[in-house]
């Protein structure tokens, strides 16, 4: 055999052996950073305010994708009842791609969790697949109101979203603040291929 076909046969033996174990089948992230809105594997939904509510009655939903595959995989929820003598507010986050889709989530409470900003979004945080509240609002006069939930007044946190893409789980946030009455909504990024 002469020289030239012998490098050729060297050269696609290597490559053989280097696709049959140097390649690895492509493998989604296994968490996401809490605000990191850019780089490999990360669809980010831009930058700015995207909702807005304040001291409307009536109720609003938006359909979240985390990861822009068709697929919505968590809804938020804003329901206001602003009448004379009454006045109630709920703010909650429903995940919806079933199986396998959670929120970030006070387990014992069903209160969604406030992740600061760079933290790790992983499979060992607490998930939950139900609803979810953020903030809880009711007023009566003549009576106490009544709030709960973990959100009200914080700034710089967000939620944290887990979805199930084939057999692989993808993790994804959502930046909201709620002051009051007033539901500020603002961007949202989830990891993929």
């Amino acid at each position: 055999m002469n020289s030239k076909v012998e490098l050729h046969l060297v050269v696609i033996f290597c490559l053989s052996i280097f696709l049959l174990t140097g390649c690895k089948k492509l493998k989604y992230p296994d968490h996401i950073v809490a605000g990191d809105a850019s780089g490999r594997h990360i669809y980010h939904s831009g930058m700015g305010l995207v909702h807005h509510h304040k001291g409307n009655s009536g109720s609003w939903q938006w359909e979240i994708d985390i990861n822009d595959d068709g697929t919505d995989d968590c809804i938020l929820k804003y329901y206001a009842s602003l009448g004379m003598g009454s006045q109630s507010m709920q703010i909650s986050i429903t995940p919806v791609s079933l199986p396998g889709c959670a929120i970030a989530a006070d387990v014992a409470t069903k209160f969604a969790d406030t992740i600061p900003g760079n933290t790790i979004i992983h499979q060992n945080m607490e998930w939950l697949p139900n609803d979810c509240i953020l903030y809880h609002y009711s007023h009566t006069s003549g009576q106490s109101a009544t709030q709960y939930g973990l959100w009200q007044g914080k700034k710089g946190k967000y939620v944290g979203v887990r979805a199930m893409v084939d057999d692989h789980f993808i993790y994804g946030w959502l930046k909201i603040e709620i002051d009051g009455q007033e539901l500020k909504f603002f961007e949202f990024a989830g990891t993929g291929y």
